[in-house]
């Protein structure tokens, strides 16, 4: 199986662990509070699990986590840029020293976009998205 890049790019192979993980929790619309638990804990037991099935599980799987809530929990406003990064640093189980390391940006300036402090340059929206596999828009 395999699934077209958001930017159009190259087709990203999904084997036999991401096949894994969707019959352990399928990628479908949450509905209810049990299965928000479910797969709360299902994004929670991939920790720091980094390859590129798991990466892209994970992201799909914290879009439909954050739907959910966005529609039972709303906070009345657009997530921040800070927001979204600290959401997808916790999803993905990285820290600022690993991203650092990761995406090349260094880690006081992750701290500062964490901390709302530091308004993110378009080279920065670029390295984050493509770290995350999102679009850079939500970083803005």
């Amino acid at each position: 199986m395999a699934t077209r890049a958001r930017d159009g790019g190259p087709a990203v192979a999904m084997g036999e662990r991401y096949l894994e993980l969707v019959r352990r929790y399928p990628l479908v619309e949450i509905l209810t509070e049990d299965e928000l638990d479910r797969a709360t804990e299902m994004i929670n037991s991939l920790g720091g699990i980094r390859d590129p099935e798991t990466d892209a599980y994970r992201v799909t799987l914290a879009i439909l986590i954050e739907r959910y809530e966005d529609d039972h929990y709303p906070i009345g406003g657009k997530s921040s840029p800070a927001d979204m990064v600290r959401f997808l640093m916790e999803s993905n189980g990285v820290d600022h020293a690993q991203m650092a390391v990761e995406t090349g940006l260094p880690s006081a300036t992750l701290a500062e976009i964490t901390a709302g402090r530091h308004e993110i340059s378009e080279p920065e929206r670029r390295a984050m998205a493509e770290y995350f596999a999102v679009d850079p828009g939500v970083f803005v």
